[in-house]
């Protein structure tokens, strides 16, 4: 999928983040203010009972028959959290409401879902961030389906990691070219920088998966790549690791792959 630019690629495993989502047609905002007070209460509780590991009234949100596009359904969600929170000794959550509409009977939602964690290993504090834009369908008080619109996450380690800045568009058309560059913001001076990079399909199994870190030295001060969408549709993660002697930056990022003809300002 990808060809060198002016670095050369690696390898690095994709993150688990669990989201609060769901799928949904197109529709008509309307202002978070707006919302019926049973949908910002449900928020509420979701957010505390996320953030305190709470599994049992989380899942009470979840319809039994609950699907995502990524292919969970409700058994693998509960397990995807468990496993997720039995590696991070803290973990935070916090919901905002973007947009939301009816239909039919049912509430639909646009939520953005930031997720904080900190685990120990050995000496050395691992510190996660996440964000996560996704639609979300409610029946009654459950959701019953979940899109992830989009999704970031970023692992932090060491005294001074590097801090990046991120060039991936939100969604490319089957075949289409597309930049993945991953910058160092602050200046490099005599330090030596290592990277890698990783790209994954994303299903219900990926994100538990490793995959071998094969390093090389970025005489660039980044990560710089061109990429080729894939012919079918579907999701991908691209992850990206930047290391030098005093931290650890891993970002990882969705890229939606859509069917269609290649944009004529692909990259080239």
């Amino acid at each position: 999928m990808f060809r060198r630019r002016r670095t050369r690629s690696l390898v690095l495993p994709a993150l688990l983040t669990c989201s609060l989502v769901l799928l949904s047609p197109s529709i008509r905002a309307e202002s978070p203010a707006s919302a019926p007070d049973s949908l910002q209460q449900l928020l509420i509780d979701m957010e505390r009972a996320a953030s305190s590991q709470d599994l049992q009234s989380v899942m009470e949100h979840y319809s039994p028959d609950f699907t995502n596009s990524d292919g969970l359904d409700f058994t693998s969600l509960s397990l995807g959290l468990t496993q997720l929170w039995e590696e991070y000794d803290s973990i935070d959550y916090t919901i905002e409401l973007q947009s939301w509409d009816r239909n039919g009977t049912d509430l639909i939602a646009e939520t953005l879902t930031r997720v904080t964690g900190v685990r120990r290993v050995g000496a050395r504090d691992i510190r996660l961030s996440a964000e996560i834009v996704s639609r979300q369908r409610l029946s009654g008080d459950r959701i019953v389906e979940q899109e992830i619109l989009s999704e970031r996450s970023q692992i932090l380690t060491g005294a001074n990691p590097p801090q990046v800045s991120v060039k991936l568009p939100d969604a490319v058309a089957t075949g289409e070219m597309f930049d993945f560059d991953v910058v160092v913001d602050e200046p490099l001076g005599d330090d030596v920088l290592l990277g890698a990079v990783l790209e994954e399909r994303v299903t219900n199994l990926t994100q538990l998966s490793d995959s071998a870190l094969d390093i090389d030295v970025l005489p660039a001060g980044g990560i710089f790549q061109i990429g080729t969408a894939p012919d079918e549709p579907g999701d991908e993660w691209l992850s990206a690791v930047l290391i030098r002697s005093d931290g650890i930056t891993v970002v990882t990022q969705r890229l939606r792959i859509e069917a269609g003809e290649p944009s004529a300002e692909a990259a080239p």
